[in-house]
């Protein structure tokens, strides 16, 4: 650089020194590409708008989510993968019929749990003339450790497997 500048502009003062060269990020209105990052966001921002939930979580299918964020099926993927390794996401895929992907933020479990426990207790108890025991299982997906565990209910104590 500095050899060209001496022949075709000797006039030119050259600073020396540290030179480096640095690169400004562009709007992302402008750029072809978008970073990880934003797209984590509007996933994020895209399952809590979500009117089409199951147990808390919202459903998308795979082509679904590509066409809303504008990416290829193995940058969903990945960025799916990075954001459960994360934990800011719960993340179910379900093959086959009624499949897809379902997704959850903490905030909506959290929401699902308290507006099923004010169903519950608006609910009028019906009398029981015969005690049976009733086995129940349920799913908790870990948020913080992305261990899932099962923990069924019955008369016993509860039993708690990995």
């Amino acid at each position: 650089m500095r050899e060209l500048c001496e022949r075709y502009a000797p006039d030119t003062i050259i600073k020396s020194g540290a030179q480096a060269w640095s690169h400004f990020r562009k709007p992302r209105a402008q750029r072809q590409y978008s970073h990880q990052q934003e797209w984590a966001q509007d996933l994020l921002r895209l399952a809590e708008r979500s009117t089409d939930r199951v147990l808390g979580h919202a459903r998308f299918t795979y082509l679904q989510l590509q066409q809303a964020l504008g990416i290829s099926r193995q940058s969903l993927v990945r960025l799916l993968n990075e954001l459960a390794n994360r934990a800011q996401m719960s993340i179910r895929r379900v093959r086959g019929r009624n499949g897809g992907v379902y997704l959850a933020t903490a905030r909506m479990i959290a929401q699902y749990v308290q507006s099923e426990k004010g169903t519950a207790q608006h609910k009028p108890e019906r009398l029981v003339t015969q005690a049976e025991p009733v086995q129940m299982n349920l799913q908790i997906v870990g948020i913080f450790d992305g261990v899932m565990r099962h923990i069924k209910w019955s008369q016993s104590p509860i039993h708690i497997s990995s």
